[in-house]
């Protein structure tokens, strides 16, 4: 096994070498999330991060516990800049809004929503069967450089039986607010929990954008692969199930619906700072109306990253 390791290594560029280095001492010193780098390379381990929510605020290219861990493994974020094509998950603001009521009698508000990849690179996932957990773990893969890539866990795939398919956990979320009278986000009403999705191409969002495809590449709901081209997004219109908040009991007024893709930040981005869009309604009984924005100072509403 060493001898074949030390074929690999001599081999390599010296850029490469460095990165072989670090990966073997990892795997040595063993803990944390397990992550398989190609091309020959030797398996490797990697420092947990615990998850949190990104901060818009902060402003920076690589400020998730996913990118904590990329910057981990690879160094300073110049240099995973300029070795990785990573995607850029974004949501396109929400649309189709519609009053309704589940079975249970519980008034709902219904709607469209899409998250669409206008990164460089494709977000690719894979499934892989833990026996010994009992779960479908899955792992980002990301391509360094030409030649080498590396899989990263970043969550799990769960069954979803009123869809019938696979999907990777805690993907997005929803959040109704109230508004201050300027027009700004003033009280959170109601939540929906962090909601699973199947991560396909199904509409073209940005032809023009590098990278971008004319025809999908993810067309399936399968646990071996999973994704989003470059320029593609994944819409769940709003007859499907988990497409609502709930709004029993919400007096007539308007409200803002904000909706953020990869809330928890464990899908490894260039940018987390572009996650969320909103969308504006107005109530009116069972009946519900889509309003322009009411940012009056687009400058402030840039800043907090709400629009």
């Amino acid at each position: 096994m060493m001898a074949r390791v030390l074929r690999i290594f001599q081999s390599r560029p010296y850029w490469k070498r460095s990165l072989l280095v670090a990966l073997a001492a990892m795997a040595w010193l063993g803990g944390g999330d397990p992550a398989r780098v190609r091309a020959g390379a030797p398996y490797h381990s990697i420092p947990s991060a615990p998850t949190v929510q990104p901060d818009p605020s902060a402003g920076e290219v690589l400020g998730s516990s996913a990118a904590a861990r990329l910057l981990a493994l690879l160094g300073p974020a110049e240099s995973v800049a300029a070795q990785l094509a990573l995607p850029d998950l974004q949501t396109v603001p929400p649309t189709g809004f519609r009053v309704s009521y589940l079975t249970n009698g519980r008034r709902v508000l219904l709607f469209n929503n899409m998250a669409w990849n206008s990164g460089r690179g494709p977000l690719e996932l894979g499934g892989e069967v833990n026996l010994a957990a009992g779960q479908i773990e899955v792992r980002q893969h990301l391509t360094i450089a030409a030649e080498t890539g590396v899989d990263l866990l970043v969550g799990h795939f769960l069954w979803h039986p009123y869809h019938n398919h696979w999907h990777l956990d805690t993907f997005a979320l929803y959040e109704l607010w109230t508004l201050t009278p300027h027009g700004e986000l003033d009280t959170l009403i109601t939540s929906s929990s962090k909601l699973s999705y199947c991560m396909i191409d199904t509409d073209i969002v940005d032809r023009d954008l590098a990278g971008s495809s004319p025809s999908r590449a993810f067309r399936g709901c399968g646990r071996l692969r999973q994704g989003l081209s470059p320029g593609w997004g994944d819409e769940y219109r709003s007859h499907l199930e988990g497409q609502y908040v709930n709004i029993a009991g919400l007096p007539d007024g308007i409200y803002a619906l904000l909706s953020t893709a990869n809330p928890s930040g464990s899908l490894f981005e260039s940018n987390y700072t572009n996650n969320a869009a909103i969308s504006y309604v107005r109530l009116v009984g069972d009946r519900v109306y889509s309003v322009p924005s009411l940012h009056m100072d687009s400058v402030l509403c840039r800043a907090q990253g709400k629009c």
